[in-house]
């Protein structure tokens, strides 16, 4: 059972290697990532403009009225979905609040998930978008908060 267990061990940590080469790879986000928006009253994030920037031009825009996917009991706690289906990994997504401030949004990248069952690893794994990218150059991250009050 121990030397079983290493190995699954050894071997997740080859695949995690692989898989982050792998993942890397993917150029195109096909996902919605999810912006979290902390502190802010209705009136403060409706509505919300969402720009595509590549290569410094702005390629797609959209306007999103009061379009959370889930509003905390205390309103303030707010999630939205970047309302583009599908963009590079390399584009930036400019968010515009009613009082313009303006926040980029940058660093989307997929990683490798390693597949566990109930006795460990079980040796595959799939490329997943991550949750988190970069707001302002702020890294890790996928929220907006609002600064003062």
């Amino acid at each position: 059972m121990n030397v079983s267990s290493y190995l699954q061990r050894k071997q997740a940590k080859r695949d995690l290697v692989e898989g982050t080469i792998i993942c890397d790879t993917i150029q195109t986000i096909a996902e919605q990532p999810k912006i979290v928006f902390l502190k802010f009253t209705d009136d403060e994030v409706t509505p919300l403009i969402f720009e595509l920037k590549r290569n410094n031009r702005i390629i797609a825009d959209t306007v999103v009225q009061n379009n959370f996917e889930y509003i905390s009991d205390d309103r303030e706690y707010r999630t939205a979905k970047i309302p583009f289906s599908e963009f590079l990994k390399t584009d930036t997504v400019v968010i515009t609040l009613p009082n313009h401030s303006k926040y980029n949004a940058s660093g989307f990248h997929h990683y490798p998930y390693l597949h566990y069952g109930m006795f460990g690893y079980v040796g595959s794994y799939d490329c997943r978008l991550s949750e988190y990218f970069t707001i302002n150059g702020v890294e890790n991250t996928n929220i907006i908060e609002k600064k003062g009050n």
